[in-house]
């Protein structure tokens, strides 16, 4: 859900003079929420349940700078033969949106640029911008921004904001599967699996807070350590990160975390569903593509009804993750 950052860092300097500011936001977001995402809006408890579970299993994972090894040099054409390859072997239409966009300009390389790969409307198109450091990174992030595209569609559905995020890391990481059996290192999946299990943890970190102080306003009307305490007899998700709650009231990103709840929640999603898919690749493949050319007609229930999952085995998905991973 879009809000301009000169409006979030202009509502913290105004943090201090107006207290009811934060309620006021909170209510805002949850109103705008409830309208473009009502199914999120109405999971919120489960979401964060889910993220705590997470944290909890996998905060004991300590990375580091050195446990990255570099990615394999490959220059530019060899980036585009392969990723042209690999997507002719999911579906050859995939392939000639592929052409096309490259053709047309859809798809443009930043070369030497250190900037993110984006995905974005202009106008009324869309731009794919990939950024170009002539390493194997290059083709994923190539993959990733082109599955964004290729479902962003007119009348973006409820199901596609949610989901969009576990299809592009699905197909990335399924291309850096292709490239270890074409020959390439398998330093390419290690650093993935590393960067993964980083990312997906800030990403429910972030879930967490978001979803604790939403919680919190929508069952007793205040965001306060004693409601979320009250709250967490019920929730019983909130209890450890108590501290870390009650210091979002006073941070200064406090309103770009509520702002960004549903975003971080499509990206952890996107994580957790990516390991649950990649248990079974065949299976996991053929489920994928049918979400990514259905995603905007059917509904969040029908998409995890297809992935078997519902909120009865949620706490298996985290058990696949450990699997996978392993």
């Amino acid at each position: 859900m879009e809000f301009d950052r000169e409006f979030l860092y202009y509502l913290e300097q105004l943090k201090k003079e107006n207290p009811n500011l934060l309620e006021e936001f909170v209510l805002e977001y949850l109103t705008r929420l409830d309208v473009i995402f009502p199914t999120l809006s109405q999971n919120i408890p489960l979401i964060t349940k889910l993220a705590s579970l997470y944290i909890n299993c996998f905060s004991s994972i300590s990375l580091d700078e050195s446990a990255y090894l570099k990615y394999e040099d490959m220059d530019i054409f060899t980036t585009l033969e392969l990723v042209r390859k690999f997507l002719s072997m999911l579906d050859e239409n995939y392939l000639a949106e592929f052409d096309r966009c490259l053709s047309d300009g859809t798809i443009t390389f930043l070369y030497n640029n250190k900037s993110d790969s984006v995905c974005q409307e202009a106008g009324d198109n869309i731009d794919v911008n990939v950024s170009i450091n002539y390493t194997v990174l290059d083709g994923c992030n190539l993959i990733h921004e082109f599955f964004h595209y290729l479902n962003s569609k007119p009348n973006i559905s409820e199901s596609r904001e949610l989901f969009t995020e576990y299809i592009s890391i699905y197909f990335e990481s399924l291309y850096m599967i292709f490239l270890v059996r074409m020959g390439y290192s398998k330093n390419v999946i290690r650093n993935e699996i590393l960067l993964r299990i980083d990312d997906s943890l800030n990403y429910a970190y972030l879930v967490l807070m978001a979803g604790a102080v939403l919680d919190s306003y929508l069952n007793t009307g205040n965001i306060n350590t004693r409601s979320i305490i009250f709250l967490d007899i019920y929730r019983k998700s909130y209890k450890e990160f108590l501290q870390d709650i009650s210091d979002l009231k006073k941070s200064d990103c406090f309103f770009e975390t509520v702002a960004n709840f549903d975003e971080s929640v499509g990206y952890f999603i996107g994580y957790l569903l990516t390991f649950h898919s990649l248990k079974d690749l065949s299976l996991g493949t053929i489920k994928c593509l049918y979400i990514n050319k259905n995603v905007n007609d059917i509904s969040i229930e029908e998409i995890m009804h297809t992935l078997n999952v519902d909120d009865s085995n949620f706490k298996y998905l985290i058990l696949d993750a450990i699997e996978a991973l392993s």
